[in-house]
């Protein structure tokens, strides 16, 4: 199996929100390069459009969440891939647990 395509812009978006890059606008149009790639290789062939591992980017969505909560960068792509409640914690304290 081929390298997933959102590992490549892993390693620059880590770089970027670990260094304290506050250049959102880099970082909000390479996010949306990750998921268009995480898109389309989860659609490349019918085995993977069912594979529930592509229906949420976890990479990506890992890296969107260290750049808007640690590093302060606005987060502005939206994704069925990157689900806003996970990657904003809007649902913490919803329910009791």
């Amino acid at each position: 199996m081929s390298r997933r395509p959102e590992f490549r812009f892993s390693s620059w978006a880590i770089g970027a929100t670990g260094l304290g890059c506050a250049d959102g606008e880099k970082f909000n149009a390479a996010l949306a390069r990750g998921l268009e790639l995480h898109r389309e290789y989860w659609a490349a062939d019918e085995d993977r459009v069912e594979d529930s591992n592509g229906f949420v980017s976890l990479p990506l969505l890992a890296i969107a969440c260290l750049a808007h909560h640690d590093a302060g960068l606005p987060v502005e792509v939206e994704s069925e891939h990157l689900p806003e409640h996970l990657l904003l914690g809007s649902w913490v304290g919803e329910y009791d647990a």
